[in-house]
C-alpha cells in the first residue's frame, strides 16, 4: 500500500550484506569512503555527525582509550551540529576494529576537519553510497542507507548484552532514570566505562 515503505523505516544490513559491504569498502579509493562506513557502524552516529569530525575530535584518555569527544560546537570556526544539540554530546569510544582501519593514521597535525575537502552536505555522500549498494544488489528506496549502519550498531550492542543505559550514553541520547540525567557525572562522559562495554561486540568477521 502507499506509505508502507515509509511507515516501516530504514532496515538493517544483513550479516552476509555487511561482509559483502564492507569488501567493496576495504578497496575504495578515497580515505573517508573508507572510514566512514566503520565509524558509523562501530559507534552509531549520524552521517552528519561523520562527515563534520574535526582533526581535536579524537582524544586519548589517561588509560589509553581512544575516543570520538562529539560536541555541539555550532559558533566553533569549525562547527559541529548535533541533532539534539548539546544534549548529543558524548565521549564515544573507538572499538578496536575502527582502530584497525589505520584512523589514528590520519594527519591531526592541523586544526580542521578530519576528512579535510570533503563536502558537509551528506546528499553527495548518501549518493555514492547508494551506487555502492545497487552494485551489489541490496539498496532499496527509503530501506536502505547509511542510516541502515546506525541501526545494525544499535542490534549489535543489544545481541551483545550491553545494557540500555550505555547504548544510550554511546549514542548521545539520555539516560532512562531522571537522577541519571541530573546527578553525578553521565555515562556520556566516561569514555573508558563506554569502552568495556562496546568491545563485548565481535566484528571479528567482517573483511
Amino acid at each position: 500500500p502507499a506509505g508502507a515503505i515509509d511507515q516501516s523505516g530504514y532496515r538493517s544490513f544483513t550479516q552476509q550484506e555487511l561482509i559483502r559491504i564492507f569488501t567493496v569498502v576495504k578497496h575504495e579509493r578515497t580515505t573517508h569512503h573508507r572510514l566512514i562506513p566503520w565509524i558509523l557502524l562501530t559507534t552509531g552516529c549520524r552521517l552528519s555527525e561523520a562527515v563534520q569530525l574535526r582533526t581535536h575530535d579524537i582524544k586519548q584518555t589517561a588509560s589509553g582509550v581512544w575516543f570520538f569527544d562529539w560536541k555541539h560546537e555550532p559558533l566553533a570556526e569549525y562547527p559541529m551540529m548535533l541533532k539534539s544539540r548539546s544534549d548529543n554530546n558524548r565521549m564515544c569510544p573507538m572499538h578496536p576494529r575502527l582502530l584497525d582501519t589505520g584512523i589514528l593514521k590520519l594527519d591531526r597535525s592541523y586544526i580542521g576537519r578530519l576528512f579535510p575537502d570533503v563536502s558537509q552536505h551528506t546528499a553527495s555522500h548518501s549518493k555514492h553510497f547508494q551506487k555502492l549498494l545497487q552494485a551489489q544488489g541490496i539498496w532499496e528506496r527509503k530501506k536502505t542507507c547509511y542510516h541502515s549502519f546506525r541501526n545494525n550498531a544499535k542490534e549489535m550492542w543489544r545481541e551483545a548484552g550491553i545494557p540500555i543505559d550505555y547504548r544510550n550514553a554511546i549514542t548521545g541520547h539520555k539516560a532512562i532514570g531522571a537522577g541519571e540525567q541530573h546527578y553525578g557525572k553521565l555515562l556520556n562522559d566516561m569514555p573508558e566505562q563506554l569502552y568495556k562495554q562496546l568491545n563485548k561486540v565481535d566484528l571479528s568477521w567482517l573483511p
